[in-house]
């Protein structure tokens, strides 16, 4: 596993503008990780980035904190960040180190121990696997927390899973998941009875999902491919892709070809501005292809939208 770089980054000033400033200067760097801060070893989860957006972190600061780390995948990046720090914020200091994966991901597993996203999901780390899953109403997803993908605290996995959750029964039905992750949103589709084929170009993401599949019993029911046009000329019941807005406008016509007249299509990773744009590649590709009208429907969770056509 090749090493992450990670910058610490020094302030006198305890308030939170300057973290935000950080993280608004770095989180448009493709290998930006993730971050973390306090002083010492005493460190806070921040974010863990699975879009390069600055609105993807947030930002649940300790106000005191004179430190923050931020991690990248490869020195190109970090060194970029350093620059654009100096340049804008020439008071903090800045250091750097090279270090091992694994070392990045230990705080970050230590810190994440599951969620409830009612009224649906009930995600939960390996060691609590056999917990309750609230009374018989949650459904529950084992994620093994990994370095950079979902494990259902973003509101854009939020948003995805509450609209998996409200299909209900799934078998006999058919899922495309694009920009898979972890595989937290496959996983669930599987759950609920679905065959998902599940598109993924990242390795490392790739063995966090094949993890996820066999924690939760699914692997049968799930297809891994690293190609989105392996399946040409399939046609699927639901399409999801939770990805970012720029990569739904590159891949518009390419997802809208697995479509049928019935299929449902369920976007997230957009921000409200992108809304507008998204909604009408989206509706006018798939006339294109079905000639059928389809009225959206948007949901919002912290700044965060899912479009369901």
């Amino acid at each position: 596993m090749n090493a992450m770089q990670s910058l610490r980054v020094k302030s006198r000033a305890h308030h939170r503008a300057w973290h935000d400033q950080v993280l608004d200067i770095v989180a448009d760097l493709p290998e930006f990780s993730g971050a973390y801060q306090g002083t010492n070893k005493n460190y806070e989860i921040l974010a863990v980035s699975d879009s390069p957006s600055a609105e993807n972190f947030e930002k649940d600061f300790v106000h005191d904190s004179d430190e923050l780390i931020l991690y990248f995948g490869n020195a190109d990046s970090l060194n970029d960040a350093i620059e654009r720090i100096k340049k804008v914020c020439p008071d903090l200091e800045v250091t750097h180190e090279e270090i091992a994966s694994e070392d990045w991901n230990a705080p970050w597993k230590a810190a994440f121990r599951g969620i409830d996203l009612p009224p649906y999901w009930r995600i939960v780390i390996p060691e609590n696997a056999s917990q309750s899953d609230g009374g018989g109403t949650l459904q529950k997803i084992i994620i093994n927390p990994s370095m950079g993908f979902g494990t259902g605290t973003h509101p854009t996995t939020q948003l995805c899973l509450e609209a998996i959750g409200a299909l209900g029964d799934l078998r006999n039905f058919s899922v495309l998941d694009f920009g898979s992750g972890s595989g937290i949103l496959a996983v669930a589709a599987a759950l609920r009875g679905a065959r998902v084929t599940a598109v993924e170009i990242d390795e490392q993401a790739c063995e966090s999902a094949q993890e996820s599949f066999l924690l939760n019993g699914v692997n049968d029911k799930i297809i891994l491919k690293n190609r989105l046009d392996e399946d040409a000329g399939v046609a699927f019941d639901y399409v999801i892709a939770n990805i970012i807005s720029s990569v739904l406008k590159d891949y518009v016509n390419q997802l809208v070809q697995f479509t049928k007249p019935s299929t449902g299509i369920i976007l997230s990773g957009l921000l409200h501005e992108d809304i507008e744009e998204i909604e009408a590649l989206y509706a006018e590709a798939f006339f294109n292809r079905h000639r059928i009208r389809r009225i959206p429907k948007i949901n919002r969770l912290d700044g965060w939208c899912r479009l369901v056509l």
